[in-house]
């Protein structure tokens, strides 16, 4: 995903000296060592590691958006368990990258999941 580096949680002189450098987006530092960003944007070692930070972390501090949560949150897939009827239930399976916690009373065959 194409993030501009101004949707990140970094001090504004920071920012500035990026936009100066031409980085735009998060996409034009990934490759770029701490050495390289600090020479090329004229910004401190330290400043520099903190941009490469935010730049690996995703989203360094700001907030997703709602529309970016739902983008995700439809590129999981799901783990079918062939019990049609616990698919169904879930919503077509377990869902990867989520935690599932199956409970019921004691008896109901929950063991047997796994």
């Amino acid at each position: 995903m194409k993030r501009p580096l101004s949707s990140l949680n970094l001090c504004t002189n920071t920012k500035m000296k990026l936009g100066r450098a031409g980085f735009q987006y998060t996409s034009d530092l990934h490759h770029l060592n701490p050495e390289q960003v600090s020479q090329e944007a004229g910004v401190s070692q330290q400043e520099a590691l903190q941009v490469l930070q935010a730049v690996r972390t995703g989203c360094g501090g700001a907030s997703l958006s709602a529309l970016e949560l739902l983008q995700k949150e439809e590129s999981f897939r799901s783990i079918i368990t062939f019990c049609s009827q616990l698919d169904s239930a879930l919503g077509g399976g377990l869902p990867v990258e989520k935690i599932t916690e199956i409970c019921g009373v004691p008896g109901v065959g929950k063991t047997q999941l796994w």
